[in-house]
């Protein structure tokens, strides 16, 4: 889409129990990583977890599609691929992560910055 990506990280797992990270952050085989986002970038995720969709949420926790976010999000939902996240000015404060085969040990959080 011509978007710079402003950060990247590879995503992929470790059976059911996390997600791993790499990547910027100084993250490097971190294990369900708070990631900090800024609105208005654009970042990509290169999953690679079969089996455990990277799901973006409203609501912290096991996954809940009726509080998937979806806007900005390309891609989403893949367990393995590049989804891109190009992160909407409205966006809450705190989005979340989930594994959506609901895996409760797959989560985590995206601080959106600067607060709103």
């Amino acid at each position: 889409d011509g978007k710079l990506v402003t950060s990247e990280w590879t995503v992929t797992n470790n059976g059911s129990s996390n997600y791993i990270f790499n990547g910027p952050g100084g993250l490097s085989n971190a294990s369900n990583s708070t990631l900090y986002l800024a609105r208005g970038q654009t970042y990509q995720f290169n999953v690679n977890a079969s089996g455990h969709g990277f799901g973006l949420q409203t609501s912290s926790g096991t996954w809940n599609a009726s509080n998937e976010y979806s806007t900005g999000v390309t891609n989403a939902k893949a367990a393995v691929g590049v989804i891109k996240f190009e992160v909407p000015f409205s966006a809450p404060n705190t989005l979340y992560y989930a594994c959506t085969t609901q895996h409760s040990g797959m989560v985590g959080s995206l601080v959106i910055y600067p607060s709103i």
